[in-house]
């Protein structure tokens, strides 16, 4: 390929360039430069870029590379005119500026990619056309047909004994915001499952005879080193998951926090009873190898309050997370070998096979399992051979009850939000609403109105409110909502398919809906929120309460002590007033009736982890 200088026009050209990506901040800015200011260049066969095709590629190299500039350059024919353009992409410290007039040449068909800290360059490539972009850094599918591809290499790893090791076979990670694999994984074997189980049984004997507070230190020090990571950690987050940087930033921060939370804690011996003739005290004591089996929805964030106590608790564990989301438990297991006894922490990945293998496993003591009430069912019936000790957080239909006397334009912006976080997927997200007929209309109104108003996209744009729908099993049952929302309710904002890549579904607000419909008696895990109207106060209180689930509720009123009132007779595991969403490491968490089994965070969630021994002796 011809490089000739870059002439006047061409650096106008940039300098043009330079200023709108200044103005615009960390968007592409397309530019046209006259093809006489350079040589003419002839691509590889099929391998000219349309604008589509840039897009993807400035796509790919952001999810593989996210921490990497790229500058990417590209033509196309039209006649006997060649039209050559400049695509500027940055990371979160915004693109490098300039790069053309610094480098003297541009390049056709080509693509410079450079990591930029500081404003300065630390590391670049320039790769002469964008086949050999995809072979040498496989940052790419490289297709080989119509519609074959090959994924991403991987440098992801499983945990096992301490060591990062391949899996025996790898599954494809989906970026949920293309629709298209970013990544592969490891995938364990039944043979790789064993091995994990019994590192964590081997390690268990001298893990759990240190001081709880070398443990704690231990735990304290994965905090660090995942607050050091916690962009990286973030970025990938949102290209597995999907949610909005800014969530996934704050799912990190809580994981972070939730370290150093448990190493605060203690298990002293306690002495419940002493007279002239006894002494009562109660021994807490590890229980031996944990399984965490984590979701989709939260990956890091459920699966760091599962290991923090377990740990603490001188427990060892093996953590199975759910396999569309398993990269960031992966990174995790990075800073656990490096921190961590070997055996301490196992990480492996399945296809939703090896599930049964390792929670009906007679080495594993307890199972700590976040999902569907369906599939806790069945974990429950695999623990009953051995008795394993359980803790289960299942399902939601969580109902907020919205009382005459509240503002709608007040109220509407935080039940909107406690509705939509993660696209509607939160456990505990407002998943129906129940709204005095004095108000129904505007508070129906609001809520279309910020509906209307919300950014979907790309979690790693700029600007993006909500993202995608995880996974495209999740979408297709989301689609299912919204034709039965078309069919028994009347839609009043949202209710469509984003006609785009990915697994797109506006924010969607129904209301005049029955209490009998599936999208009020399911749990829809998505952007779709039912609005009920009611008249009487006890026989709302008696249609909320008329739900298999009871993970969580909230209460909305200016009168605080009424509020207070109407919570203590809904049934469920957690309930706000004038709140919903809002939860810490340092307070109990736990489901009421089909919603879960045990507690998890604070102190009851540490104490979940252990046997409690009473030791009675005779004065």
């Amino acid at each position: 390929m011809s490089i000739m200088k870059g002439s006047d026009a061409a650096k106008a050209v940039v300098r043009r360039n330079t200023e709108e990506v200044q103005s615009r901040g960390n968007f592409e800015v397309f530019d046209e430069l006259f093809a006489d200011d350079f040589v003419d260049h002839t691509p590889q066969p099929n391998m000219t870029p349309d604008k589509a095709g840039v897009r993807q590629l400035y796509r790919y190299i952001r999810d593989a590379f996210p921490d990497f500039h790229a500058e990417i350059h590209w033509q196309l024919s039209d006649g006997d005119r060649v039209t050559t353009y400049k695509t500027y992409y940055g990371t979160h410290e915004g693109p490098l500026l300039g790069v053309a007039p610094t480098h003297r040449k541009i390049h056709f068909e080509s693509v410079d990619v450079m990591r930029v800290q500081n404003g300065k360059i630390t590391d670049h490539w320039g790769v002469g056309n964008l086949f050999s972009l995809m072979q040498q850094l496989n940052a790419l599918p490289i297709s080989n047909g119509a519609n074959g591809s090959e994924s991403n290499e991987s440098d992801f790893r499983l945990l096992i004994n301490g060591k990062l090791v391949k899996g025996a076979s790898t599954l494809d990670v989906i970026n949920p915001a293309t629709g298209r694999i970013f990544m592969t994984a490891p995938r364990a074997d039944q043979a790789q499952l064993e091995q994990a189980v019994a590192s964590a049984k081997a390690a268990f004997g001298t893990w759990s005879a240190q001081p709880l507070r070398q443990r704690a230190a231990l735990l304290i020090k994965l905090a660090e080193a995942l607050e050091a990571k916690q962009e990286d950690f973030a970025r990938l987050l949102t290209q597995e998951q999907g949610k909005p940087l800014q969530q996934a930033l704050w799912e990190i921060g809580y994981s972070i926090g939730a370290l150093r939370y448990f190493a605060t804690l203690d298990l002293p011996i306690e002495v419940l009873k002493e007279d002239a003739t006894q002494k009562v005290i109660r021994q807490r004591k590890a229980l031996g190898v944990v399984a965490a089996i984590t979701p989709w929805n939260l990956p890091i964030l459920l699966m760091i309050i599962k290991v923090a106590p377990a740990l603490l608790a001188g427990n060892t564990v093996v953590v199975k997370p759910a396999p569309t989301t398993p990269l960031t438990t992966l990174k995790f297991g990075e800073l656990c070998a490096r921190i961590l006894p070997a055996g301490v922490v196992n990480i492996i990945v399945d296809q939703n096979d090896l599930g049964a293998a390792l929670t009906g496993h007679a080495d594993v003591a307890k199972i700590t399992f976040t999902g569907s009430t369906a599939t806790g069912k069945k974990v429950m019936t695999s623990a009953a051979e051995t008795l394993k000790r359980l803790t289960l957080e299942l399902g939601g239909n969580d109902a907020a009850i919205v009382l005459e006397d509240v503002d709608p334009k007040g109220v509407a912006p935080k039940i909107f939000a406690a509705a939509t976080f993660i696209s509607g997927q939160a456990c505990i997200g407002i998943k129906r609403l129940y709204v005095h007929d004095s108000i129904y209309d505007a508070v129906c109104d609001e809520l279309g109105r910020l509906a209307r108003e919300t950014v979907v996209g790309d979690g790693l744009e700029p600007g993006t409110q909500m993202g995608p729908i995880q996974n495209k099993t999740q979408f297709e049952k989301v689609k299912g909502f919204l034709e039965d929302a078309r069919q028994n309710g009347k839609i009043v904002a949202g209710g469509n398919v984003l006609e785009r890549d990915g697994y797109f579904i506006e924010p969607t607000i129904v209301r005049d809906i029955p209490d009998n419909d599936r999208l009020v008696r399911e749990e829809q895990f998505g952007p779709v929120l039912p609005v009920l109207r009611y008249s009487d106060l006890n026989d709302v209180i008696s249609r909320v309460n008329d739900s298999e689930f009871g993970l969580g509720g909230s209460v909305w009123s200016s009168d605080r002590d009424h509020a207070f009132e109407v919570a203590t007779r809904i049934n469920s595991g957690t309930v706000w007033v004038n709140k919903h969403l809002d939860t810490g490491p340092d307070i109990p968490h736990a489901g009421a009736k089909q919603s879960g089994v045990g507690v998890e965070q604070g102190r009851d969630g540490l104490e979940e982890f252990t046997q409690a021994t009473i030791i009675n002796i005779a004065k």
